[in-house]
């Protein structure tokens, strides 16, 4: 998540509380009208400070708008905004839960090509969409310790996935 915005800025330049569930459409239109507004060839008359303002703000908004639109970007945003540290501070996984990991990882490398790779990225999408839908329970229970192990656990199962789908 490279990005010189602060967790609860990217939010902010939106009008939006730290939350994970968004309504995409209407971030979108959000966007464009805001991105309307700023930039530069609606103020080419603009003086060289201002214009470093809108560029300034043009990209602050294009940054917020990237990070809000994928939905594991936004948890980790929405996560550091309401705890910030919560990440860094449940980065450690549960040894049982790594060792599970890597053979997910395992039998990724395996399956890629093979005719079992169907039912494994079947097999991994189930436990990305799980992986979410935990995250999601734990943030609005607000157990937000809990939330961010969720988002560090999906990683693994989404890079399996990836990994597997990498080729096709």
């Amino acid at each position: 998540m490279p990005t010189s915005l602060e967790p609860g800025e990217v939010f902010a330049l939106f009008e939006l509380e730290p939350t994970l569930d968004l309504d995409l459409d209407a971030l979108e239109r959000d966007y464009l009208r805001r991105s309307r507004d700023c930039h530069p060839d609606h103020h080419a008359a603009a003086d060289p400070d201002r214009m470093v303002e809108l560029l300034d703000r043009s990209a602050r908004l294009n940054d917020a708008h990237r990070l809000l639109r994928d939905r594991w970007q936004r948890a980790a945003l929405a996560l550091e905004a309401r705890r910030p540290g919560v990440l860094e501070a449940t980065k450690n996984l549960d040894p049982m839960f790594l060792m599970d990991a890597m053979e997910w990882a395992e039998s990724s490398a395996e399956a890629r090509g093979s005719a079992a790779a169907e039912d494994l990225r079947q097999r991994f999408e189930v436990r990305v969409e799980e992986s979410w839908s935990a995250l999601r329970l734990a943030f609005l229970d607000g157990d937000l310790e809990g939330a961010a192990t969720c988002l560090h656990q999906s990683k693994y199962a989404r890079k399996a996935l990836a990994d597997l789908v990498s080729d096709e």
